[in-house]
C-alpha cells in the first residue's frame, strides 16, 4: 500500500522525484511510475503549476514530459469545467430510461 505523507517537505520531495519519461511509458501499469500526487492536488496542498515549474526548473525537454503535462492540463481543464458547469449537480439528477448495472456485492467481496 502506498504511503501518503502529510509533511510538506516530503510532498515536495515527491514532486522532485517525478520521472516524466517513465511516467509516460508506464502510467497505465499497476507498478507504473505514477506521481502519487492526486490527493495533494485535489485538496489544494499543491498545484499543477508547482509541478510544471519544478519540471521546467529541471530543464526537462518538453517532449520528455509531454504526457505528464497533458495529464496535468487535462486535470485543470476538467476541474474548471466541473466548477463552471456545476457538473456534479447534473450527475446527481435521476436520468430516466437508464438502467443501473453494478457489480454485485458477492463479486466485490470475493475479490478482496
Amino acid at each position: 500500500m502506498m504511503d501518503f505523507p502529510t509533511s510538506y517537505e516530503k510532498i515536495v520531495t515527491r514532486i522532485k522525484n517525478i520521472q516524466p519519461q517513465a511516467y509516460a511509458h508506464t502510467r497505465n501499469y499497476v507498478d507504473g511510475a505514477v506521481t502519487y500526487l492526486s490527493p495533494y492536488l485535489s485538496r489544494g496542498v499543491i498545484s499543477t503549476r508547482m509541478i510544471w515549474e519544478d519540471l521546467k526548473a529541471r530543464q526537462i525537454p518538453l517532449h520528455e514530459m509531454e504526457k505528464l503535462v497533458q495529464e496535468l492540463a487535462w486535470r485543470d481543464y476538467f476541474q474548471w469545467v466541473a466548477k463552471t458547469r456545476e457538473i456534479n449537480d447534473d450527475i446527481k439528477h435521476t436520468q430516466q430510461g437508464i438502467r443501473h448495472y453494478c457489480i454485485p456485492n458477492a463479486i466485490l467481496q470475493a475479490s478482496t
